[in-house]
Order: C-alpha cells, then structure tokens, then sequence
C-alpha cells in the first residue's frame, strides 16, 4: 500500500483535490440542499448507470482481448481486462492520460508478451478509439447543431483539429519504421553520453530496441490485414463509447428530468472531445465547467452540483477506485509470492 501510494502520489493528490473541490461547492450551497436533491432520487436509474460504466471497462478489455488474440492465441479475456481496467486508472490520474497506455505495455509485458507486439495491440486500440471519439463528435456537430453555445465551437473546432493532429502522428510514425529507428537511435546515443540517466550499454539496448521496433510494425500489418475483426473491434468500440456517453443521461433522469437521449449521448461526446487535451489529471474542472455550459438549458441551479457530482463520481472516482483495488490486489498478491520464493531459497 505505501508502495502505490509513492509511486502515485501526484495523480492521487490531484484526484483528491478535484474530489474536495466539488466537496467545497456542494457545502457552499448548503450541505441541506445537496441531500434535498439526492433523497429523491430514483435508484434504478443511478444502478444502471453503474451497470454502463462496469460494461465500459468490460468492453475496454474486450477491445484490447480481441486485438491481443490476433497473435497470442492463449491470452486470456481476465488478463485483458485486468490490463484495460489498470490502464483506465493511469489515464484518471495523469495529465493528458498519458499514464494508461505505458502501464497496459507494462501489464502485458508481465503477461510474456513481446514488448513491440504489446505497444502495437494498445497504440492501434488507442488509433481506434480516438477515430471513433472523432466521429461521434462529428455526428454530433452535424445532427446537433442548435446547441446554444456558439462560444464553445472554437474549443470544439480546435479539440477536433488536436485529435486528428494526434492520430496522424502516431500513424504515421507507425508506418515510418525506420523513421522511428532513427530517432531511437538518437535518443540512446545522447544519453548515453550524459551524466544523469545514463544508457550503459548503447548497443545492446539499441539492438532490443530495433528488435521490438520490428516486432511493432510486424503485428501492426498483421492486424490491419484482419479487415473483418478489425471492423468488429472498431464496431465494439463504438458501442463502449455510446454506453459512456450514456451516463448523463441516466443521471439526469435518476434526478426525474427529461431530456432528449440524442442531444444527452452527443452533447457529452462533445464534451469529452473538447476537454481530451486540457493538462490535468481527468481534465479536472474543464468536464466539470463543460458539463454545465451544454446541459444548464434543462437543469435548474438546484439540481447542477448534485448531478455534476454523481456524474463524475460514476464516470472518474468510481474507475479510479476499481482500478486502483485491482493494482493494490496485484501488488499484495506478488510481494506475497516474492516473500514465498525468497523463504524456499534460503531453506
């Protein structure tokens, strides 16, 4: 436990600020209010949105399960899983969510999957879900227009601009292999010549480098020739996202409001497009200040941090509790075994 609280301070302490931020708003409303609004609150709505964000990390591992099995036949559905959910928890608590694919490489690195072919299965996963995130704001764009928020459409404009940006440079540095070779050799050149993170074997590290470069782009075109499980996958993904985008207005109708389910699912997609790229830990504020520029038309100022604060609490803490049980199981579990192996050695 005090090992993943070292190795996660600085995400866990911007999660616990963003938590005692929307603590504070609720008391400066008054704490009485806030349970005015909860106590009617109809369950079964509210079970179902946790139903929606459980069947989210299910299809998260689905995603990468289906991806892993084009080459590794006897990976496992639980393994997958595992990984996506522990993937999840890095993106909440790291700025931009750069955390989640490195960990996921790492997980399935521990699972005896080649370094290169892990990073290929979780950057074409992260290809996928960005291209579909794209389109579903588009579809929103085009089917939606009458948001009422013209000040939002140059944030709009320009999360969409950054995520194709984004998806470009990473196909194509998955397509320029030698590129990519380059610039790995580059890298361990230079610090291998520096006084603080030294490389002490350049060569040797350069040759695995290259090796699992090969291994990258041998299981990218290996999956990209699988046009039918790669449509599925993309399919799959697309379902994940609608479910997600969901939630609002599940929460929304937990508190008795009626809103269009269309305008709710694209709305939010706009959302979570517009506030990708804000460098902070789960976009902490900017999802919350953008959740109530597009739905304050049909909630009164009652209601808005009541259902801000369910919405964020299913959709950002609630993943950051699962997928942080889930790590701290796993590090129980190996220190357990570690003690177990060094007591057999030493009789």
């Amino acid at each position: 436990m005090k090992f993943f609280l070292r190795q996660n301070w600085f995400g866990l302490l911007s999660v616990l600020l963003s938590f005692v931020i929307l603590a504070s708003l609720i008391f400066s409303k008054g704490i009485g209010k806030f349970f005015m609004a909860v106590k009617n609150l109809q369950p079964l709505f509210i079970l179902i949105a946790f139903a929606a964000i459980i069947l989210y990390c299910i299809l998260d591992g689905c995603v990468l399960f289906l991806l892993t099995k084009t080459k590794y036949k006897s990976y496992s559905f639980f393994r997958a899983l595992k990984t996506s959910t522990i993937g999840l928890f890095y993106s909440a608590i790291t700025p931009l969510s750069v955390g989640g694919q490195p960990m996921q490489i790492v997980e399935m690195a521990h699972s005896k999957i080649e370094f290169g072919d892990a990073s290929s299965f979780v950057i074409v996963k992260m290809i996928i879900y960005q291209i579909a995130l794209i389109l579903y704001a588009q579809a929103a764009i085009f089917l939606c227009p009458n948001f009422d928020v013209p000040k939002f459409w140059f944030f709009t404009a320009s999360g969409f601009l950054l995520n194709i940006i984004f998806i470009g440079i990473i196909v194509f540095m998955s397509i320029k292999k030698d590129l990519v070779i380059k610039i790995c050799t580059a890298y361990i050149n230079f610090f291998s010549h520096t006084k603080f993170f030294r490389i002490k074997n350049p060569d040797l590290t350069l040759q695995n480098s290259i090796k699992q470069i090969n291994l990258f782009h041998k299981s990218t075109k290996l999956i990209s020739r699988k046009k039918i499980a790669f449509i599925f996958i993309f399919f799959v993904t697309f379902i994940q996202l609608t479910i997600y985008y969901l939630i609002p207005y599940l929460v929304l109708k937990s508190f008795g409001i009626d809103n269009n389910i269309y305008r709710a699912i694209f709305a939010t997609s706009l959302i979570y497009m517009i506030t990708a790229f804000v460098p902070i830990p789960g976009a902490i504020m900017a999802n919350e200040g953008a959740f109530y520029i597009f739905f304050k038309f049909f909630i009164s100022k009652s209601f808005v941090v009541p259902i801000i604060f369910i919405w964020r609490f299913i959709t950002y803490y609630f993943l950051i509790l699962i997928g942080g049980i889930i790590i701290i199981t796993d590090m129980t579990k190996n220190s357990v075994t570690f003690l177990k192996q060094s007591g057999q050695k030493k009789r």
